[in-house]
């Protein structure tokens, strides 16, 4: 006897009932969209141009000229919340908007005749509030420009240290980090210290300067986690030492890490960038024979745990100016923006970006742009624009309270309490004190792990023993403000109490 095959159940339908059924099918499938994938947005020096990629099949969706009086970009950082594209360049700093692709704004730095660019000094390194309504814009010689990209008009200007190079902000967009390397465009003039200003982004104000001593700076991130402070490039003067710099964000503490194993390539560290959760950095920069090496990097030990492939460019010194990162849909994909040299004559220069998955560490795609004979100097430069996250943390909110005893008591032990509320929220939480001197501004910063939903901060009486001098001056001085900061968790966002104001 032959088999009999069991048929589907839309097989027992009367036939107008399938048809329907297939109609419906077929509409549901073109109504509902796939998985949304990221866009790589990049500036290029050699075509003078910003190009979109698509990085679901690596297709080039536009690319448009920046115009003759828009030339050398030089840092390109994309914003998640408003979907904007910010481009650094010699006059100031170009709006794209990413529905479009198109420019829709210039705000203009140092000049007021868009036919004069010549006026400016040049922006050299861009950073965005994560609510995309702050860019701050650093020229050569230790300007930064506040720029609020909705009204496209500048709001203030930071002075920081004329040799200042790259720039980063926290996580909550309060505090931005600007690096300065002590030097000139040569190891030879001497302009400023090599540090790092720590500025309140908030109120554009200097908060302090951190000392990194004998090491010069090319690149900083901030943990996506903790908020520490990863400071990559070289030490000056002949070492042994190899490795990277980590700042704490509430101590400033410096402290240098060394990657083991020391037998692994060294290469001159230009650019680095995070996994998701932080327990691994990427670090790239200049190697020679057509690569540039790229490390995985264990953030807890500093051991160095792969070497990943960046591809080939054509030169025999070859850097990768940028590392981004993409988590869209789950898959943790790295793109280099990598640029290429020949050291013999005669001199040829390329620009390259390369996509890479992280897990399975292969390329995924490389995309050559510009390349020509008699220039070394063309550079590429970008960042991902990922889809919109499905999941959003609860938000929170965090309560400042003072001790009943006031500071005015200098007999009598202080205390603060930071009361969060969310879901179940875990983590720490940041009491930061400033007050105002003659010699300036004054703020330090003391961590606290919530208990349950507080975290409560006990400091000494003014007359007794303290620990921390610097606190101390603030605490026990003439008037000072606290506010306490919650840094979030996995399923809690962060929070701001309001102000305290403290005068005796």
């Amino acid at each position: 006897m032959p088999l009999s095959v069991p048929q589907s159940p839309a097989a027992f339908l009367p036939a107008r009932s399938r048809q329907c059924m297939l109609s419906c099918l077929l509409w549901l499938a073109t109504a509902m969209p796939a998985s949304a994938a990221p866009f790589a947005y990049f500036s290029d020096t050699g075509k003078n141009n910003f190009t979109v990629v698509d990085m679901a099949n690596f297709n080039t969706v536009s690319a448009t000229s920046l115009g003759a009086n828009r030339s050398m970009p030089t840092d390109t950082v994309v914003n998640q919340a408003t979907r904007k594209i910010f481009i650094g360049e010699k006059s100031g700093v170009l709006i794209i908007d990413a529905t479009t692709n198109s420019i829709m704004g210039e705000v203009l730095i140092g000049a007021s005749d868009p036919a004069a660019p010549s006026n400016t000094t040049g922006v050299i390194a861009l950073a965005v509030s994560p609510d995309g309504q702050r860019v701050f814009a650093l020229s050569k010689g230790g300007s930064i420009t506040v720029i609020d990209p909705i009204k496209k008009t500048i709001t203030g200007n930071i002075t920081v240290d004329p040799s200042s190079r790259k720039m980063t902000l926290s996580r909550d967009g309060e505090t931005l980090y600007v690096s300065s390397t002590g030097f000139g465009d040569s190891l030879s003039t001497v302009l400023g210290v090599a540090g790092v200003t720590v500025i309140d982004a908030l109120d554009n104000s200097i908060e302090r300067v951190v000392s990194i001593g004998k090491y010069f700076p090319t690149q900083l991130a901030v943990h996506p986690t903790d908020g520490r402070i990863f400071i990559i490039g070289r030490h000056l003067y002949p070492s042994t030492e190899y490795g990277y710099l980590v700042i704490d964000p509430d101590k400033y503490s410096v402290r240098n890490v060394e990657l083991v194993p020391t037998n692994v390539q060294k290469p001159g560290l230009a650019s680095l960038a995070f996994n998701e959760n932080g327990s691994r950095v990427y670090m790239s920069g200049s190697g020679a024979f057509t690569r540039a090496p790229l490390l995985e990097i264990d953030t807890t030990t500093g051991a160095v745990l792969r070497s990943l492939s960046t591809g080939n460019l054509i030169g025999d010194n070859n850097t990768a100016l940028k590392l981004t990162s993409s988590f869209a849909n789950g898959k943790f994909d790295l793109v280099a923006f990598l640029t290429g040299a020949s050291t013999r004559l005669p001199y040829f220069a390329s620009t390259k970006v390369v996509f890479i998955d992280v897990q399975n560490g292969t390329v995924l795609k490389e995309l050559q742009y510009s390349q020509e004979l008699n220039r070394t100097d063309y550079t590429i430069a970008g960042d991902v624009l990922d889809p919109p996250a499905d999941a959003t943390p609860q938000t929170t909110s965090t309560i400042l309270q003072g001790s009943a005893n006031p500071p005015l008591r200098r007999t009598i032990p202080l205390r603060f309490y930071a009361t969060v509320t969310g879901n179940n929220p875990t983590g720490k939480v940041v009491f930061k004190f400033v007050s105002q001197s003659a010699k300036g501004k004054q703020v330090e910063k003391v961590r606290v792990p919530l208990t349950g939903n507080m975290a409560t901060l006990a400091l000494p009486a003014c007359d007794g023993r303290w620990g921390d001098r610097a606190l101390s001056k603030i605490i026990c001085g003439a008037s000072f403000s606290a506010v306490a900061i919650y840094r979030g968790d996995a399923n809690n966002a962060r929070s701001r109490s309001t102000v305290i104001d403290e005068t005796y």
